[in-house]
């Protein structure tokens, strides 16, 4: 950790830079999780425009599950710019 000490968990990592940055907690006052960072990768990444396969091969999971709790975070107007080129 910062000060020397020894990490006991990767939750500990995150708290101790989610503290640094002043972001523990969101715009609702719950306290970000490891679910977090993954949630903010998979909306994030579809929102860019990389593909729900890419995503799901990179999340370790599959196109469904990818579909399933994210795929509303990909904008209509977004797939209906892949589909057009």
């Amino acid at each position: 950790m910062g000060d020397g000490s020894r990490v006991t968990t990767l939750m500990d990592q995150l708290d101790k830079v989610l503290l640094m940055a002043g972001i523990v907690r969101n715009s609702h006052g719950d306290k970000f999780t490891l679910y977090s960072l993954r949630h903010f990768y998979a909306v994030s990444s579809l929102r860019r425009g990389i593909g729900v396969f890419d995503v799901a091969r990179n999340m370790g999971t599959s196109v469904e599950i990818i579909q399933r709790y994210y795929g509303r975070h990909a904008t209509p107007i977004i797939l209906a710019t892949q589909l057009g080129g």
